[in-house]
């Protein structure tokens, strides 16, 4: 049973009076934080800090449960035992005194919808300009997805050309040895390349693929590139029709892509909290480590990097 529902049998609150005390509760802490009595209509809009609020409340909810001995009440509280349970509640919950600070995500998404506000309305005083400005806008951003795929493309063009593997095999369910292998040397080099940053899911998505997927390849291909001669002669031979693109990543897109496996590692972790008995619990906490061990690799490199250009 959750923290919150135990709560709510043990305090005799009903589903929509505890939902109304987290979010009032949210509001005025967000007051007190802020110093600003009008931030509750930004933060408010985020789902980005209500994720963050309630997951703090949970574990204050939990805190509670364990230090006044109703982690295993499955009955409501009555009398004096109530009055001295509620008490205590308040206390563990006062917004007076909670030393928290949203994680980087609530800044993040709260600064993004401030400066969308804020576009808005340079919009409805500037209609014109800002209309063009935003057809500007799209037009870039549009060319860069193109460039995207378009690299996408020249990987898998020497990938095919230089093992045999047609495009339709590698999109296909065929799973035979050579077809599998040409997939994980598609990923590895996609990963080698510094001019683009891909998630998990878009490179999944090209190949008709899933996230764990892409993952596990690139796993299996780090591990052949440092014992198999087979895998890293074909990977040498893709690389000669590739050399302008397979370049060192720069600091900016090394950050980039760190925080972009930070992000999948933090709402994994957040889902497993959440979902204690879930059935694929095990298969997840092996895809955290497979992106720890994927964010650790660019820590390295980048270290690496620095002493060589140190040492010069």
């Amino acid at each position: 049973m959750k923290s919150s529902e135990r709560i709510q049998i043990v305090l005799g609150y009903s589903a929509d009076e505890y939902a109304r005390l987290v979010e009032e509760a949210g509001y005025g802490w967000v007051t007190r934080f802020t110093l600003n009595p009008d931030a509750h209509t930004v933060y408010g809009r985020s789902a980005m800090f209500w994720k963050w609020w309630v997951n703090e409340w949970n574990l204050r909810d939990e805190q509670f449960l364990s230090d006044t001995g109703l982690r295993f009440a499955d009955k409501p509280l009555t009398g004096y035992p109530l009055a001295c349970a509620l008490d205590i509640y308040v206390a563990f919950h006062n917004i007076n005194k909670l030393d928290i600070v949203p994680n980087r995500w609530v800044h993040e998404e709260v600064a993004r919808m401030i400066r969308e506000m804020e576009r808005e309305l340079n919009e409805q005083l500037n209609p014109q300009t800002n209309n063009m400005s935003k057809i500007t806008e799209l037009e870039n951003q549009l060319r860069h997805e193109q460039a995207k795929y378009k690299m996408l493309d020249m990987i898998l063009d020497a990938v095919c050309k230089t093992t045999g593997i047609t495009e339709a095999q590698l999109r296909g369910k065929d799973r035979s040895r050579s077809v599998t292998d040409s997939r994980h040397a598609f990923y590895y080099l996609v990963g080698q390349q510094s001019t683009f940053t891909y998630s998990l899911q878009e490179l999944g998505k090209y190949l008709n693929r899933d996230h764990c997927t892409v993952l596990h390849s690139r796993k299996v291909s780090r591990d052949y590139m440092a014992v198999d001669a087979s895998f890293q002669k074909m990977i040498g031979a893709i690389k000669k029709q590739l050399p302008s693109i397979l370049l060192p990543m720069t600091q900016d897109q090394r950050l980039e892509a760190y925080n972009l496996l930070t992000e999948r590692i933090e709402q994994l972790t957040y889902w497993l909290s959440n979902h204690p008995d879930n059935p694929y619990r095990a298969k997840i906490q092996s895809d955290i480590r497979e992106l720890e061990n994927e964010r650790k690799q660019i820590t390295t490199e980048a270290q690496s990097q620095n002493q060589t250009i140190n040492h010069e």
